[in-house]
């Protein structure tokens, strides 16, 4: 249908070229309609996430084919999601920001336990344990043989990028303790592998240990263990909830 021209009376102006979208304004031209959100953290994060996703685009020159195959990965992950699977969490994993969203949110520094991100099999209601506890039960049970495969849309973006879906040797630990911030860490056996291309970036140097194996039949009967066995040691220091409190 006809357009009015400018200043016909027939409604409002056109806008200066200055406000309309075009490819070297497109950032600028949306990210001000977000400038009244009221807000300040939400409006800040709309239009830094406005123009970092522009600058992706002109970046990588994103094709149509492109745009629209983004649109149906990402349907295809909600469409993964369940009430015990998150495949979003586990996108965000593989893409690294987890990792940084846990780092920023965790800064250590001065000798304090470095975090990194929860595992999706931490169970919340497990049973409290003596210290020292074997929870191997009774260590008796036949051997099992599991197999499977990495399914959903993750595991095919990872197959496409050629990478890999493991994970190194880590035991998981949530320590906390009356006074202080609780801390989500793992503990990476040194030397196995995968250990410099954990699949979701969570090795951190400080989390790193040897697990020496020790030769002492005395030691070994005292801590109800077989000889020869493996120790390593581990000391959390953790964050007080207050400022200046003392670690």
């Amino acid at each position: 249908m006809p357009h009015d021209a400018p200043g016909s009376g027939g409604g409002a102006a056109v806008p200066p070229p200055s406000e309309l979208f075009s490819e070297e304004r497109s950032a600028d031209v949306v990210a001000a309609g977000f400038a009244a959100t009221p807000d300040p953290r939400l409006r800040l994060v709309l239009t830094s996430l406005v123009r970092h996703l522009h600058g992706f685009v002109k970046d990588v020159e994103l094709t149509e084919r492109e745009w629209a195959a983004a649109i149906e990965f990402l349907t295809a992950t909600g469409k993964a999601c369940t009430g015990t699977r998150q495949e979003f969490i586990l996108l965000s994993d593989v893409l690294g920001a987890s990792m940084l969203v846990e780092t920023i949110n965790n800064r250590a520094g001065g000798g304090l336990t470095e975090s990194t991100v929860e595992g999706p099999f931490h169970l919340v209601a497990s049973p409290p344990r003596e210290l020292g506890a074997d929870i191997a039960e009774d260590g008796k049970g036949t051997p099992c043989l599991v197999t499977g495969s990495v399914a959903g849309p993750v595991g095919r973006l990872l197959k496409a990028a050629a990478r890999h879906p493991n994970r190194p040797a880590h035991i998981h630990f949530e320590v906390s303790a009356p006074g202080y911030r609780t801390v989500t860490t793992h503990l990476f056996v040194a030397g196995t592998p995968f250990i410099d291309s954990d699949a979701v970036f969570g090795v951190k140097p400080s989390l790193v240990r040897e697990f020496p194996e020790v030769d002492d039949p005395e030691r070994a009967a005292a801590a109800g263990l077989p000889n020869p066995f493996r120790t390593v040691t581990f000391d959390v220091v953790l964050r007080p909830d207050t400022a200046g409190g003392e670690v």
